[in-house]
């Protein structure tokens, strides 16, 4: 997640609204990995948003100026979709 990512799912949101749903796209999994890229100079792109959700993870984002990159959350990715897949929505 970086504040480009960001706007792009703002864009996503505003245009779908309720059709669509972030996975792992919140401010406890932006946390939870942090990654060393310096964002400073990216951060004005975050007063845009409009989406609550996203406003959250733009405030730690300007708290904290690093990206944090979903390739992380593999893992969680992972286990997400095997228990979806047990659980017969797919």
């Amino acid at each position: 997640m970086d504040p480009e990512g960001l706007q792009m799912a703002d864009k996503i949101k505003q245009r779908y609204q309720e059709r669509v749903q972030f996975l792992f796209m919140d401010q406890q999994s932006y946390l939870s990995f942090p990654s060393e890229k310096d964002i400073s100079n990216s951060l004005p792109k975050l007063t845009s948003l409009i989406d609550p959700n996203l406003k959250g993870i733009a405030e730690s984002m300007k708290e904290k100026k690093v990206a944090s990159y979903q390739e992380s959350l593999y893992e969680k990715y992972v286990a997400f979709l095997r228990k979806w897949e047990k659980s017969g929505n797919i």
